[in-house]
């Protein structure tokens, strides 16, 4: 019996239409595409090409950019810019968009939304009475802000402060974290002692619930230009409750909790509270509430 002999033949990658190699890598992720592009020139030009970039771009970016504060500057990179350099843009300058109350930006290395709800979006009992609160031109608070106002709490007993977001302005299925972004004007008194209240909720029916102290010293955040002094004597923080920590541009963020983004457009609100003490409080600036993909 004559023997059947089966020639199997190979096919190198770079033999490959630079349109079929361009498909394969843009279903990674703009991290796994910038490490292609360091493997050789030829691979270089399709791992940077418009057909890659283009897919790692959120589906709604022409959208996102039209609604931008700025948006006869930005409209002009839609179509005059490479697309890696488009992405690249919306990755380093988050776009002040609806009136300048919020801002959107992509995740360098997963290319998911991020956005931010300015002070001004937010709902904060009582910030409409000077009595308890002042809005302050971030032109006069260091460090600077990305939006025009920031909120200066004075002093209230009921400290409270909700803000909601809709899913469809995030990326689907996928999980994220949301952050209080904070700092002092003085010495934030009556939070040391008193953890604040966080709950996450979503019209899908998640909730999380937790505890955030917002004192800076809770996180080792020290600084005498801000009275943020070591405090003697003071009882270890409770467990469970989570900690403020430093941000890389100096402002100071608290994480509310997580929650998960599935396919379909829910409402996402955010609480923090601390009404049942009575205590008074004071002496914290409120620049916004950041929702971000958690990177594991």
């Amino acid at each position: 019996m004559a023997r059947e002999i089966i020639v199997r033949k190979t096919t190198r990658i770079n033999n490959l239409p630079d349109e079929s190699i361009a498909t394969v890598i843009s279903f990674t992720t703009p991290r796994d595409a910038c490490r292609v592009a360091t493997l050789s020139t030829a691979f270089s030009v399709v791992a940077d090409s418009n057909i890659v970039w283009n897919r790692f771009l959120p589906s709604d970016y022409r959208e996102i950019i039209l609604r931008a504060s700025n948006v006869d500057h930005h409209a002009l990179l839609l179509d005059n810019v490479p697309k890696k350099d488009l992405f690249m843009y919306l990755a380093d300058n988050p776009l002040l968009i609806d009136h300048g109350l919020m801002t959107v930006s992509l995740e360098k290395s997963t290319g998911k939304k991020c956005c931010t709800l300015s002070a001004r979006k937010l709902r904060i009992s009582w910030a409409d009475s000077t009595t308890y609160w002042q809005w302050w031109l971030a032109e006069d608070f260091l460090p600077r802000s990305r939006f025009a106002e920031v909120a200066r709490l004075l002093y209230v007993c009921w400290f409270e402060i909700k803000g909601e977001i809709k899913t469809s302005m995030l990326s689907p299925n996928t999980k994220y974290g949301a952050y209080l972004v904070f700092h002092v004007s003085s010495s934030a008194w009556n939070f040391y002692d008193y953890p604040v209240d966080a709950v996450i909720e979503t019209s899908g029916g998640q909730v999380v619930t937790g505890r955030v102290y917002l004192d800076p010293r809770r996180g080792g955040i020290v600084d005498e230009g801000y009275e943020l002094v070591p405090l003697a004597g003071a009882e270890d923080p409770e467990e469970g409750v989570n900690l403020p920590k430093l941000r890389v541009d100096e402002w100071i963020e608290v994480e509310i909790g997580e929650f998960f983004t599935g396919d379909k457009d829910e409402l996402v609100t955010f609480s923090l509270m601390e009404i049942l003490t009575g205590a008074l409080k004071g002496g914290l600036v409120i620049e916004g509430i950041e929702i971000r993909p958690v990177i594991e």
